[in-house]
């Protein structure tokens, strides 16, 4: 279970699947995707390619907006990794995974 000392801040960004519903409903003709991480980044047909850029793209934007915050605040910080389809990346080494973290803070207040 993750403990805080303090919170420093938050990111919040569209999840994976508005991603996917928005690609699709702005190019009808780009066919819904399973919502899975490919094993490679470069897709070899139009769903890899989907699939790809949607899964591979929001992980390396979290990994890269943890390191940019880390450089902005000096120093290590505690990344923890929450809401949607987030669990799909819960293994990802460095960093804590918490499905109910916004529950939990919204009980801790009262």
């Amino acid at each position: 279970r993750v403990l805080f000392r303090s919170i420093l801040g938050g990111i919040i960004q569209p999840g994976i699947e508005e991603m996917a519903e928005i690609l699709h409903q702005h190019i009808p003709h780009l066919p819904r995707i399973e919502l899975v991480v490919p094993k490679k980044y470069m897709g070899s047909s139009t769903m890899e390619c989907i699939q790809s850029g949607i899964m591979h793209g929001a992980l390396l934007s979290l990994i890269g907006l943890a390191k940019e915050v880390e450089k902005e605040v000096g120093r290590p910080c505690q990344t923890v990794l929450t809401g949607g389809y987030i669990n799909l990346y819960k293994d990802l080494h460095g960093y804590e995974y918490n499905p109910d973290l916004i529950n939990e803070g919204l009980l801790d207040r009262k």
